[in-house]
């Protein structure tokens, strides 16, 4: 199973390098998540309110007109 990070900048379409500031974490740190290394409580947090974020945008406008 992918890890939330890896399936939220999917659902997104960015690279790492776009999705790093989206999220507040450094890029090499999105890397270590999507390759399974635990995230912190914190950061495990801010994943699902982005989640959450794009999720509710979808409901209002189309989800292929959110950012990529």
């Amino acid at each position: 199973m992918l890890p939330l990070v890896a399936i939220l900048r999917a659902k997104f379409r960015l690279p790492r390098k776009t999705f790093s500031p989206l999220t507040g974490f450094f890029e090499w740190v999105i890397a270590d998540g999507e390759n399974g290394k635990a995230m912190s409580h914190q950061g495990q947090r801010r994943v699902i309110e982005i989640e959450r974020l794009r999720d509710l945008l979808a409901q209002v406008i189309k989800p292929e007109v959110i950012p990529r």
